[in-house]
This record gives structure tokens, C-alpha cells and sequence, in this order.
């Protein structure tokens, strides 16, 4: 359930999280690792450890949305034993990262009740998809990961226990890294510790050896993980070329990517939007966002293009797109609703943007969400019109 490839989208308004000042956490804080440990030995149960950060707004609402539904907490708790973590200002958490490579939040690692490993959730869910989500993560059989060591125990190098005990604020310098994975044995657990954390510093060769022994990898660690890294260091490696390269450079680093890793056209699609967003190529963005038939991606796409583009017939493809999903979804959501609104705000068509704003305030009422943006856009609508 990795989701952090969206975040290659233009970030929507509505889509910032919202405020949790009022925040109530849904799980205990896991502060001893020797009596949760035990309590799954003599449970039984496996471990989950919803590992957060202060600043991460969508952990708070998993735990507002989500995790505080009383169904929810009670299947959760019924099946396993249930801890919150914080992965920057709690000593015991740093060993769980870095063995782990647990760097986008939330993330939910489940341990086996012998501590070992059964696998990782990444990234926000409502409570449908979550349900569904742990459901067949709990009935499916997990990797065995022979390479991973008891994570309580192990000695990291100067430069990523430095790291560490600087609640990772400190970041090391690339050369202190490249030097570390150096001095690896290639596969060995520390090389792989090392790429999952630093997977942006990899160099040619570990690139190579990353896909000559993925399959070895997938023994030691877990095809998931293994995969996992993989795909991290190829996604890294094209965000870096949506800066740097030509569109048929760029074209082919994407049949690569593709050829590599042929189920994961939703990294390939974010890359490529954000390639043609960097390009300023409006034209090829409307030309994806016609394909598309997910709302989320609707939405993202749609309010890329409203940001950057001035083009009015693009713009007005771009609002038809929204608006013929939004007549044929009676539930499609505020934020899409509200981007409907805001570019026919752009296309100056003044009833027609007034009318949806208001429709999606009547969305956002129903959802529980704020609308500051659709009402400030319902001030700036009057004030075109010297209302």
C-alpha cells in the first residue's frame, strides 16, 4: 500500500492536512521494547507500531479518521498488540528505523511476536481501505528475512549513529555514507540498511548490484524489501532527471524504469508529470489527465495544470475533464469539487465558478471539512464582479 509515489503531484490546496490541534492519539507510546516483546511472546499476537512524527499531519489524521473508529481500534486490538511510535524524539525507535528503512510517515511496521519482521503499510488510508488493507495483510503468509538481525542489538557506524542521536536532523554527509557502504560487504545487512536510508547516494555500482541480485536480496531481506529498495533508487534516479534531462532522454529512462519494474506504471505516470510540469508542457499534462479515471488523480493533475498553466482552451479542457467525472460520481469529494470551481474562477466564468464553490462547500460541510479555500475563492468571485 505504498502511496508515497503521489507525492510527485502538485500538492492541492484541500489536500493539505487539515489542522489535529485536537489531536488524541489512538495508541499507547511504545517506550519499552523488552515488555512489548514479551507481551507478544505470551499473547501471541504481532506487534504494530504506528510509526509517526511529530510534523506529519496525515498520521494525525489516520489516528482522527481511522484508527479512532471504534470497529477499527476493536479488530486492531483483537488482533494484535497496538503502540504508536515517535520515529525522531524517542531513543528505542532509532535502531526500528534504520533496520527498517522506515523513511515516509506514516508508516506501520508489523513485527512477528518473536520481533522478527512480518512487513510494512506505508502511507494514509481511510477506514475502508484500511480495513481492507490489514485484513489481507494479517491472512496472507509473510517473507521469511534471514538477513535482518535482532534490530535491538545492532551497531551502526559512527556516521549513522551520530545520525540518529541527533533525532536525524543531522544528516550525514554523502561522503561519510558513500564511504560506510564501501566498507560493506555488498548484500551484506548493513549495505542494505544503508541503501534503504540513503537510497539517493547509490552510485553506479550499487545500482548494478542492486539489479544483478535482486532475487538473492529478496532471500535475505524479503522480496517486498528488496523490491522496495529497488524501486526507490530507480524513482530517485528519474526525479533527478526531470530537472536535468531531454524528453527523449527522459522518454527512455522511462521505458527503463518500466522495463525493470512492469507493474508500477504509478511511478512512471507521477514522473512523468512532474517532467512535463518542470518543462512547463501544459499541453502533454492535459493529454494524461484525459486518460485518467481515478479522482485522485484527477485532482492532483487537475490542479497542477490550474496553477501553472494559462492557457485558456487547455484550462477549459481540463475543467470539462473534472466536471464530466463529477456528473457521472455523485461522490466524488470536496477537493475535486473545489478544483472544478477554481478553474472556472481562472476561465472567468464567474456563474458557472460560483455555482460549484458553492456545491463544494455543501461537500465539505458533509465531509467535516473547514472550506477556507472554496470561500475565500467565493471573496474573490464577488470581488471580480464588484459585488
Amino acid at each position: 500500500m505504498a502511496l508515497f509515489a503521489l507525492c510527485a503531484f502538485a500538492a492541492r490546496a484541500q489536500e493539505a492536512v487539515p489542522s489535529a490541534s485536537n489531536h488524541e492519539a489512538a495508541f499507547p507510546e511504545l517506550t519499552d521494547w523488552s515488555a512489548a516483546l514479551q507481551a507478544a511472546q505470551e499473547t501471541g499476537k504481532p506487534l504494530f507500531v504506528d510509526a509517526y512524527t511529530d510534523w506529519c499531519g496525515w498520521c494525525k489524521v489516520m489516528d482522527k479518521k481511522t484508527f479512532s473508529l471504534p470497529a477499527v481500534k476493536q479488530f486492531m486490538n483483537e488482533n494484535m498488540l497496538c503502540y504508536r511510535m515517535d520515529m525522531e524524539h524517542n531513543k528505542a525507535s532509532h535502531n526500528l528505523r534504520l533496520a527498517f528503512g522506515v523513511n515516509a510517515f506514516p508508516t506501520f511496521v508489523i513485527l512477528n511476536p518473536d520481533g522478527t519482521l512480518m512487513g510494512k503499510l506505508v502511507g494514509y488510508s481511510d477506514s475502508a481501505e484500511w480495513m481492507k488493507s490489514l485484513g489481507m495483510f494479517l491472512s496472507e503468509p509473510h517473507a521469511k528475512r534471514p538477513g535482518i538481525p535482532a534490530f535491538q542489538t545492532i551497531q551502526w557506524p559512527d556516521a549513522i549513529q551520530a545520525y540518529a542521536d541527533s533525532d536525524f536532523e543531522k544528516r550525514p554527509e554523502a561522503e561519510a555514507i558513500q564511504l560506510a557502504l564501501t566498507q560493506c560487504e555488498p548484500g551484506s545487512f548493513m549495505w542494505f540498511a544503508l541503501a534503504m536510508n540513503f537510497s539517493s547516494l547509490l552510485g553506479t555500482q550499487e545500482m548494478e548490484y542492486l539489479l544483478n541480485h535482486r532475487e538473492s536480496l529478496g532471500q535475505q531481506y524479503g522480496s517486498d524489501m528488496a523490491n522496495d529498495l529497488l524501486q526507490n533508487a530507480l524513482m530517485r534516479r528519474l526525479y533527478a532527471l526531470t530537472k536535468t534531462a531531454t524528453e527523449p532522454e527522459f522518454d527512455q529512462a522511462i521505458a527503463d524504469f518500466l522495463a525493470v519494474l512492469p507493474a508500477d506504471t504509478l511511478t512512471a505516470l507521477s514522473m512523468q508529470v512532474r517532467f512535463y510540469k518542470e518543462k512547463g508542457n501544459w499541453k502533454a499534462l492535459v493529454q494524461i489527465l484525459e486518460k485518467q479515471s481515478d479522482e485522485a488523480m484527477i485532482n492532483s493533475l487537475s490542479w497542477a495544470i490550474y496553477q501553472g498553466c494559462d492557457d485558456q482552451a487547455l484550462l477549459s479542457r481540463a475543467a470539462a475533464h473534472c466536471a464530466e467525472y463529477i456528473a457521472s460520481h455523485s461522490e466524488a469529494g470536496y477537493a475535486l469539487e473545489d478544483t472544478l470551481a477554481h478553474l472556472l474562477a481562472k476561465l472567468q466564468r464567474w456563474d458557472q465558478a460560483e455555482a460549484q464553490a458553492k456545491r463544494a462547500l455543501g461537500k465539505a460541510t458533509a465531509e467535516g471539512e473547514e472550506g477556507k479555500e472554496t470561500r475565500e475563492l467565493l471573496q474573490e468571485i464577488k470581488a471580480k464582479r464588484g459585488l
